[in-house]
């Protein structure tokens, strides 16, 4: 066998039949395996084992239920990786896009738009130099159709190489992007269960407006001369209020993006450098996961910092 002539993608196909083979599906992490797996070789010209899903899960699988729950685990790993574990996270964002817009037995159509909201994140998180590798190294490999494909595996470009390009430069480690996790005044604080019952409340109760600002307060440095301070607030018409302060270094930094957890934050038109997001709209329970999830902040210069 000449292996020098040897295709890739069917050495991958080949890899993959055999992964699905010998995979049991016993539970939700299994589960997404298969899908990730069969979502692969079906954009490589096998829809077999994505078509067959059905029949290899055991019926105690909820695979909706499967999804909505890694989706909640790959919102983190969005908002907080970096490197290849950022990358594998998007490459794993792709995977499900896929298997749930090729499914043809229905049973994920209910998980299309929380993959659809995870799509719209992934594409907006920048990728570092060492992400976009790994991106990079799966669109290769995997030839997504157009209509599923994302942005990032569309053009895997890290800002290390943006950079470079717009300043005509070679890339540097330095010009990674990188989180940036501040300093909480209260690490520990979250909505104690007795609380979670105020967020029905027509306006938020003294208490929870109390321990969201403490959990929201945050400090630290970049590069030991750019200091940031941030916190948020909670306004009486169920809108959350984020400001940051940067002092030192390049007056030219300035926050570009809010998000908190899958939801973009709109610049704040009365107070300026300060970030709008509205929970009036939202059901208690989902009031009360925005109240915990992490506020990430995208700064001019690429980096981002997560309070």
């Amino acid at each position: 066998m000449n292996h020098e002539s040897a295709d890739p993608r069917s050495e991958a196909a080949d890899r993959f039949r055999a992964s699905l083979a010998s995979l049991p599906v016993d539970d939700g992490d299994d589960l997404i395996r298969y899908l990730s797996l069969a979502a692969r070789l079906a954009v490589l010209g096998d829809p077999g084992p994505l078509a067959d899903w059905t029949k290899r899960a055991q019926r105690r699988v909820d695979a909706v239920q499967a999804i909505d729950a890694r989706a909640a685990e790959l919102e983190r790993e969005l908002l907080e990786g970096e490197g290849e574990f950022l990358g594998l996270a998007v490459c794993l964002v792709q995977d499900l896009r896929i298997a749930v817009g090729l499914d043809t037995s229905d049973f994920l159509r209910p998980a299309s738009d929380s993959i659809a909201t995870l799509a719209e994140l992934a594409d907006e998180i920048p990728l570092d130099d060492e992400a976009a590798g790994v991106v990079a190294g799966y669109a290769d490999l995997i030839p997504v159709p157009q209509p599923l494909r994302l942005g990032h595996v569309d053009r895997p470009v890290g800002l290390g190489a943006i950079a470079a390009l717009a300043a005509g430069l070679a890339a540097t480690e330095d010009s990674r992007t990188r989180i940036v996790r501040l300093e909480r005044r209260d690490a520990t604080a979250a909505v104690p269960d007795e609380e979670l019952a105020l967020c029905e409340g027509v306006a938020p109760a003294e208490s929870l407006r109390r321990r969201f600002e403490e959990r929201h307060a945050a400090m630290g440095t970049l590069d030991g001369n750019v200091h940031v301070s941030a916190w948020a607030r909670l306004r009486d018409d169920w809108s959350m209020a984020i400001s940051l302060r940067i002092k030192g270094g390049d007056e030219s930094i300035r926050p570009v993006a809010v998000r908190v957890g899958t939801r973009i934050a709109e610049p704040d038109e009365d107070a300026d450098g300060s970030f709008l997001v509205e929970l009036a709209a939202l059901s208690p329970v989902a009031r009360s996961r925005m109240l915990v999830d992490p506020i990430v902040v995208t700064l001019s210069d690429g980096r981002r910092v997560s309070f």
